[in-house]
């Protein structure tokens, strides 16, 4: 090795050794964390922040939308800026001047609720007082018709009801019902009898009921008698006996005769209450003294059976002839009837009933004998009994068959009539005489079973087989099991 690298290698060994104060850094001096460089002074910003979403403006310019809750942030020049921000419908808007400062970030709150709320509470009052205001209106107009309703109330009442009488029910029911509304509440029973019926528009029971039902309940005895109807006969409503008895009751005790009649009926057949003759005879009575001559006819069935009062025919022809004087021809009849059976046993009657029978219209009977058993089996339907019958009666003399067959049948049963066997056995063979088989059957079961008659198998074999010989099967098997 030369003696040049030699010196070389040990000077580099002396350096390695030594200290060196001018390299070293001790820990913690200044030098061993350098400061960063300092930031460029910025220009000012402007922070936006809405509560509800929003579109915004700045000095006009539209800068977009904001989200609920979010903010937008804009370099501005320092000073007063405009800022307009409104919600996604547009109905609620601010307008906000704001100052800018000259440095850093100015802060603008954006509260659309409060304006939103003030908004739709406005609306709110101002929409309730509107509906008050219409409603005070309405309240005002309702009480002027009202009261005018009521000042022509009874005007319009009479003129509707003469229409009424006149059949004219489309040109009655307008006054009618202004008479309704105007508080004539018999006005309302008329204008329920035009539904119930279908006079001047299509029948409808359930209107009826209702109107019924307004006149009852505002006192009027005839809108309660008819509402016991319905419920009396089942029309529109269930057949509810117990129910038309309070009716009737209601409609009797408020003036309304035809009430105390239906009322009476309802004793006299034990429906809806216990059966009572004695308290029919006392209603029929009442009605009877008031002109309604259907219950004068019922009245006289009970003293001619002797329910309820004692058995006088001479009352009841007087309680016929009386119905009959009133326009019920069926009642003519019975008059008649018990007439002759009175005058059998007074001479002087006999005379003063002379003419009456003269003047009896026998072509007329012939006439609407079928008629009248079509109307009887409607009211026996009904369970009117003693109606029922004073129409077969009248068929009968007219000379139907059937008639006399379920005049026959209502005598057997005491159907609205005392029992009375042998009227039974006279209507059966009238009946039979009119070759009306089921007559002759009727006839022969009373004499094969002795009821009301002697027993006589050989009347009734005859009667039998006049009613076989005649077709009826019946007839023929019941001939077949006599002994």
């Amino acid at each position: 090795m030369g003696a040049r690298t030699i010196a070389f290698w040990v000077l580099i060994a002396v350096l390695a050794a030594a200290p060196l104060p001018c390299l070293a850094i001790q820990a913690g001096s200044p030098q061993a964390h350098p400061k960063p460089p300092l930031a460029r002074p910025t220009g000012p910003t402007l922070l936006v922040l809405c509560d509800l979403a929003c579109d915004w403006k700045l000095d006009g310019e539209a800068k977009g939308r904001i989200e609920a809750g979010a903010s937008a942030k804009v370099k501005v020049e320092p000073g007063q800026h405009l800022v307009l921000a409104s919600t996604d419908d547009g109905a609620d808007q601010i307008k906000q001047h704001i100052e800018v400062k000259s440095t850093g970030q100015t802060l603008d709150e954006i509260d659309l609720q409060p304006v939103r709320d003030a908004r739709l509470k406005a609306q709110r009052e101002a929409k309730d007082a509107a509906e008050q205001e219409a409603k005070d209106k309405t309240a005002q107009q309702e009480a002027a018709r009202l009261q005018e309703l009521r000042d022509h109330a009874a005007e319009r009442f009479n003129q509707g009801r003469a229409l009424y009488n006149q059949k004219s029910y489309e040109e009655a029911k307008p006054l009618l019902e202004a008479s309704c509304d105007g508080g004539i509440m018999y006005g309302c029973a008329m204008l329920g009898k035009l539904s119930q019926n279908g006079w001047g528009a299509a029948q409808d029971y359930a209107q009826a009921r209702t109107l019924y039902q307004k006149a009852c309940d505002g006192g009027s005895g005839g809108g309660c008698y008819n509402l016991g109807f319905l419920y009396q006969n089942g029309l529109g409503v269930a057949l509810d006996y117990t129910q038309a008895t309070t009716l009737q009751k209601m409609a009797c005790d408020g003036g309304s005769l035809d009430g105390c009649y239906l009322l009476g009926v309802l004793y006299q057949f034990g429906r809806g209450v216990t059966q009572d003759y004695a308290q029919a005879a006392t209603l029929f009575q009442k009605a009877c003294g008031g002109g309604i001559v259907q219950a004068c006819s019922d009245l006289a069935g009970l003293y001619q059976n002797g329910q309820g009062v004692a058995l006088d025919n001479a009352q009841a022809s007087a309680l016929y002839q009386k119905a009959c004087d009133g326009g019920l021809q069926p009642s003519c009849a019975m008059a008649a009837a018990l007439g002759g059976q009175l005058e059998q046993h007074d001479p002087a009657r006999q005379q003063q009933a002379a003419p009456a029978a003269a003047a009896a219209n026998t072509q007329d009977l012939r006439d609407h004998a079928a008629e009248r058993v079509i109307q009887g089996q409607a009211l026996y339907n009904q369970q009117r009994f003693g109606e029922a019958m004073l129409l077969y009666q009248q068929a009968c003399d007219g000379g139907d068959a059937l008639g006399c067959r379920n005049l026959g049948y209502l005598y057997q049963y005491g159907q609205g009539v005392k029992q009375d066997y042998a009227r039974a056995l006279a209507a059966y063979q009238k009946s039979c005489d009119g070759m009306y088989t089921n007559g002759c059957i009727s006839a022969a079961w009373l004499y094969e079973t002795g009821r009301g008659v002697s027993h006589d198998i050989a009347q009734a074999r005859k009667l039998y087989k006049k009613a076989c010989d005649a077709g009826d099967r019946e007839a023929c098997a019941d001939l077949r099991q006599l002994p």
